[in-house]
């Protein structure tokens, strides 16, 4: 597949496509084609880049139905949305009421980021717990963590997890409370042991970023020194700390 400037794409397994964007530390959209569906998984910061993704999967696919997923309502992961706005957007209950009640302030504080005629549209189908497309061997389940909204994809076929932005280097950005939900869904990735993980910005990875993101929560959670050294990871931690008010 050719690459559509500015984004770089990546072939993952035999049906997914990793979209990756320069900013923000690399933003993430994956793509999934299934065998009834076209799957994209979180839309960026607006419409103009992902009518580019929608088209060029087109162009080298053909036309499928699209279904979109929001793995949490933070603004880079759902400005795109506009694009899909007659078809299903999927996501967490709590996804949903989040793009709602916090997406005009977001729109207005970080709109230097927008890309395209961005207007808020939230998801239409909704779960609690989980969402799965068995014939595309496709499963959406919740997995509170960075946010109390986050979920994940497991592309069972693929043995691939999109994990959103519960999984980052060099730590995990906490900005919600609770650290036992966060470090529950964690656990559960490693029961799936996905051969790819895809996080929400930068690099594809594997179980091994999981489990050091695993390792550096559970420090966080027992208040243990997570014994860490470089600039990156003592900024990340200090964020971390404010967060949960302990700065």
């Amino acid at each position: 597949m050719p690459e559509v400037s500015p984004l770089k794409v990546s072939r993952i397994g035999a049906r997914g496509f990793l979209m990756s964007f320069p900013e923000l530390d690399g933003t993430n959209t994956y793509v999934v084609e299934g065998e009834r569906f076209r799957f994209f998984l979180d839309t960026y910061l607006g419409p103009d880049p992902m009518r580019e993704v929608e088209k060029c999967m087109r162009h080298t696919h053909g036309e499928k139905t699209p279904v979109v997923f929001n793995s949490h309502a933070d603004w880079d992961h759902i400005w795109g949305n506009p694009v899909f706005r007659h078809t299903i957007i999927l996501a967490h209950e709590s996804c949903r009421e989040r793009v709602i009640e916090e997406g005009p302030s977001d729109l207005e504080r970080h709109r230097t980021y927008v890309r395209g005629d961005v207007t808020l549209v939230p998801p239409n189908v909704v779960f609690s717990t989980r969402l799965d497309f068995p014939d595309e061997r496709l499963h959406f389940f919740h997995t509170p963590g960075h946010t109390q909204d986050s979920s994940s994809c497991f592309d069972e076929a693929d043995n691939v997890l999109f994990a959103g932005d519960n999984v980052e280097s060099p730590l995990p950005c906490v900005s919600w409370p609770d650290l036992d939900a966060y470090i529950a869904s964690l656990q559960s990735y490693l029961a799936l042991r996905p051969d790819v993980v895809i996080p929400g910005h930068g690099d594809v990875a594997d179980l091994g970023l999981v489990r050091k993101n695993l390792e550096y929560l559970m420090a966080l959670s027992g208040d243990r020194d997570p014994g860490l050294e470089d600039p990156g990871s003592l900024a990340r931690h200090g964020s971390n700390l404010q967060a949960l008010g302990r700065a």
